[in-house]
């Protein structure tokens, strides 16, 4: 077997990332996903296809960084001897270990332009099937179809909120918000980097053949739709979290890419994109009743007075309680909920709770020996990133011969690092670590960022 062999069961992957909780199944009282299944065959074929002085080049060429999640898993591990509640707090470990694999895993089988730009390309399909099911799922719940029609929870839909939150195929709105940053601004770099003129190249990073251009006419990979479809999904999830990534991600995207966005060509396109789907989402929300846009911004506020504010206040509180309780190795991975739980052993009706804040109960859990080397991790990306960026930067505008190209690649490069810092503001309003797309989206850019510092003799 070969590398190209694993690669195509990583594609595979890609395509079944939106399969959460709709195509997903019970197993022991476990929900066991297609993207799970097909991880776990990628790990039992890599020792067969990548041969291991690769995968010990891998390590050994990002000690740093791969030495620090090493590190904070391994505390993790450390941190179950205090937990009230073993088995929770290993099924947590191991879930977060199983989807963190994915950061090894992707930089060792997307080590070309090609196969990158492929892995997108794979996203891009799948991700426009599940922004246009979450649009089915909206639109059919506000004209009053069944939840059994639309796969929406029932505390989602219109009847319960007075307006419908699209979940798609996730839990959570909220994690599919999460999921949509990677291909958002994915397709934010993928349309500057469309040409301005008709004989300029086009692509993500930048086809040898600009004729392949003129033959990619799909919807799924045309930006403006693309951009449209991905920002009304994220409006129409209301999610103040989500907004809060949104924000973040499109700050600094910005920062690195002030003078492209907002050159006459691009703002104007960017302008429009944004003002047709803020039309549509209202359009949508007028659909059955106009009190329906009122609930809409009312849910949108954070009222002082109202249950999830007063939730989150009382997990925020307990969480900081925890970690001053036991602040070097904490109470044990897993275990805020069953700490607030009158059974530690046993979870209540809705699950044990979470503490919607990652940073607060991952020093509720694992304490200041833990939360130091993942930070350190998120660090040490976001600025090998950062490094490479101004790199390419600074090849674009000594390298007359081919300057687009290096552009291209650096756009792609911002596109990733976007939505790293998008998921990780969102992370102050949701804590799971476990989540696929997060790890998905980290084992990315790790793999761009070496498959691009290659390129420019530069150290990733």
């Amino acid at each position: 077997m070969t590398c190209n062999f694993l690669f195509y069961i990583f594609i595979l992957l890609t395509f079944l990332l939106p399969l959460e909780r709709l195509g997903s199944f019970e197993f022991w009282g476990i929900t066991i996903r297609f993207s799970q299944l097909i991880l776990l065959v990628i790990l039992a074929l890599l020792p067969f296809c990548i041969p291991f002085s690769k995968i010990k080049n891998l390590y050994f060429s990002n000690k740093k960084l791969y030495f620090s999640l090493i590190l904070f898993i391994t505390i993790a591990a450390f941190s179950i001897i205090q937990s009230i509640n073993v088995a929770r707090s290993l099924f947590i470990f191991f879930a977060t270990l199983f989807t963190a694999s994915l950061a090894f895993v992707i930089p060792l089988v997307i080590d070309t332009e090609a196969k990158l730009r492929q892995t997108i390309g794979a996203l891009f399909i799948t991700t426009t099937l599940a922004c246009l099911f979450g649009l089915y799922q909206f639109t059919a719940d506000m004209l009053g179809a069944p939840t059994s029609w639309t796969g929406l929870l029932p505390r989602y839909a219109h009847e319960i909120l007075g307006f419908s939150r699209i979940q798609s195929t996730f839990a959570e709105p909220l994690y599919f918000a999460n999921f949509l940053f990677l291909p958002f601004f994915l397709a934010l770099a993928y349309f500057l980097n469309q040409p301005r003129h008709p004989r300029e190249p086009g692509g993500l990073i930048g086809d040898p053949d600009p004729q392949l251009l003129k033959k990619n006419t799909s919807p799924f990979t045309d930006p403006h739709l693309l951009m449209g479809l991905l920002l009304t999904s994220l409006l129409l999830t209301t999610s103040r979290g989500a907004y809060l990534g949104l924000l973040a991600g499109c700050a600094f995207f910005l920062i690195f890419a002030y003078r492209k966005i907002f050159s006459k060509h691009y703002f104007f396109s960017l302008f429009k994109i944004g003002l047709a789907s803020i039309i549509l989402s209202f359009s949508l929300l007028q659909i059955g009743s106009s009190t329906q846009t009122k609930s809409f911004f009312e849910h949108t506020q954070i009222p002082t007075d109202s249950g999830s504010f007063l939730e989150r206040k009382e997990t925020f509180t307990k969480a900081w309680q925890l970690f001053l309780q036991k602040p070097l190795l904490g109470h044990g991975i897993g275990s805020f909920g069953p700490h607030l739980s009158a059974d530690p052993q046993i979870p209540p009706a809705g699950g044990f709770k979470i503490v919607n804040n990652q940073y607060l109960e991952l020093m509720a859990e694992v304490g200041i020996l833990g939360i130091v080397p993942i930070t350190v991790f998120f660090i040490l990306l976001i600025t090998q990133a950062i490094s490479l960026l101004k790199t390419q930067t600074q090849i674009s505008s000594h390298s007359p011969l081919n300057p687009s190209t290096n552009d291209r690649r650096r756009l792609l490069l911002l596109g990733l690092t976007s939505a790293i810092i998008a998921i990780l503001a969102q992370y102050m309003t949701l804590s799971t670590l476990y989540m696929m797309q997060m790890w998905f989206a980290i084992g990315l850019l790790i793999a761009a960022i070496r498959i691009l510092s290659s390129k420019t003799n530069v150290l990733g």
